[in-house]
């Protein structure tokens, strides 16, 4: 087994089934799309497929769902549509949930599984970061920093909006159209690095 991966969790009641990130597949288009609503790197600030597991085990254990490659992909699904619309934001409501794809989250239930996961969402928004641009693309689920993107770009293609979230700011993704990696860098630059 290579550095970073996990077998994931079994059930143990003698119907093995490995659940993990890594064996997620087409389940988990699957999931996207038969949502109801229309709506692998290593970092110390990306999370591996190892805590990507922890955290989504943790919450399918919150809402007791039976630990199956399905429900494991569908809290993927749901987490990534969170942090697609701001769940990693401390000030976002902890109240907010998603219930798309089969299963309900709640942002606060994310936070908690992410800390008992010894991590910050931020960080696990990185790590699903590819599962969350195929889920706002398919539903054109903007970034939690559209409205100022549209702001500064009243003419942007609608296609530029869902790699527009703060945790892409620095993502190497080949298919993000520079104008908006541009833009999000200098708009870091700007929130956490001011001029003088």
């Amino acid at each position: 087994m290579a550095t970073g991966e996990s077998k994931g969790s079994q059930r143990g009641d003698g119907n093995e089934e490995n659940v993990g990130f890594n064996n997620m597949g087409d389940g988990f288009e699957k999931v996207i799309n038969e949502a109801t609503s229309s709506t692998s790197e290593t970092s110390s600030a990306i999370a591996t497929a190892s805590e990507i597991n922890q955290v989504a085990i943790e919450l399918m254990k919150m809402k007791k769902l039976p630990m199956n490659q399905m429900n494991f992909n569908k809290v993927i699904a749901t987490t990534a549509h969170l942090v697609q619309i701001g769940a990693t934001s401390p000030k976002y409501s902890s109240t907010r949930m998603i219930t798309d794809y089969g299963i309900e989250i709640k942002v606060g239930e994310l936070r908690d599984a992410c800390n008992k996961s010894g991590i910050t969402v931020r960080k696990y928004a990185r790590g699903i970061r590819d599962q969350v641009i195929i889920l706002a693309t398919k539903y054109q689920i903007e970034g939690n920093l559209a409205k100022g993107y549209k702001l500064e770009n009243p003419s942007c293609d609608r296609q530029d909006l869902p790699w527009v979230a703060d945790f892409q700011t620095f993502s190497d993704n080949p298919s993000m159209p520079d104008n908006v990696r541009t833009w999000l860098l200098e708009n870091y630059k700007s929130r956490f690095r001011p001029s003088k």
